[in-house]
């Protein structure tokens, strides 16, 4: 071979490579003369192995060393020959360099058979990670523990459910009323329909009063309470509309009679009134 003969060589770049791994395996052609050199794109290869991506060329020195790197991937643990590499020193593909990589060591993902693995010490049945189940079921007993004595606890004092009488749900009702008003979600007319309503059930529970008979005919010793059924009928009918205090006045003023009844006679003591003469 002359002195401007041609020169190429080959290596991998890692020198063994894992199943499923990708390698480079670079050729490198050094040519004094220069010229241009073309390297074959897809290689002749193993069925062991397989081309992943397009080759990259780079000129290492201008003109004299040019160098392509080719990326591998292994299917299979072996030692595996990778056969030379013809490659053209000029256009025409009448010269060329033959170039032999070397083996290309695959290794298996799994260890080999003669590797020594280190066996540790069985794990106690109750116990994972160092964590104790012992503490574990100590926490759960104390957790039923504390429940059973809540349990009893609750079960000894019970909460006394006092029912409402009339004169309780009237009050109840009345606070309803007086909130949605504040908040503005009430008109006027709509307000005094519940007034009445709430009025009008109180005494037919109390005194038997008939709901043809009109309100007036008990309020007739309370001016307070008259004057808001006054109030109720000019926003029920006339529609006018009420101040903003005025409602609420009228409602402490139902709320006071309902009160004094409760004091007097208790919510489910009042007798009926059926010989009113006050008819609506």
């Amino acid at each position: 071979m002359g002195q401007d003969a041609p020169a190429g060589t080959a290596f991998f770049t890692p020198e063994s490579v894992g199943v499923g791994e990708v390698v480079t395996l670079s050729v490198v052609i050094t040519k004094e003369s220069g010229g241009d050199v073309q390297f074959p794109s897809v290689l002749d290869l193993p069925e062991e192995l397989e081309q992943r991506r397009s080759i990259e060329v780079r000129s290492r020195k201008v003109k004299t060393e040019w160098q392509a790197d080719y990326f591998l991937v292994a299917w299979r643990a072996d030692t595996v020959p990778i056969p030379a590499i013809e490659i053209a020193l000029d256009d025409t593909g009448q010269s060329t360099v033959l170039v032999t990589p070397p083996q290309l060591v695959v290794h298996g993902v799994l260890p080999a058979e003669t590797t020594n693995l280190e066996l540790r010490d069985p794990r106690p049945f109750l116990q994972v990670r160092g964590f104790s189940w012992w503490l574990l079921m100590g926490l759960v007993a104390t957790g039923a523990i504390f429940g059973w004595w809540l349990f009893r606890r609750r079960k000894g004092d019970p909460i006394a459910i006092v029912p409402f009488g009339p004169g309780g749900y009237a009050l109840r009702e009345f606070g309803r009323l007086r909130e949605e008003w504040l908040e503005g979600g009430l008109a006027g007319s709509n307000f005094y329909d519940g007034y009445e309503e709430t009025l009008r059930r109180y005494v037919s529970a109390t005194r038997g009063w008939s709901p043809s008979q009109s309100l007036k005919g008990f309020a007739l010793s309370q001016s307070s309470l008259l004057s808001a059924l006054r109030h109720s009928l000019l926003a029920r009918f006339a529609r006018v509309q009420p101040k903003s205090e005025g409602p609420i006045q009228d409602l402490a003023a139902g709320e006071a009679f309902i009160r004094s009844e409760m004091l007097v006679d208790g919510p489910d003591k009042a007798e009926p009134d059926s010989g009113s003469e006050f008819q609506r």
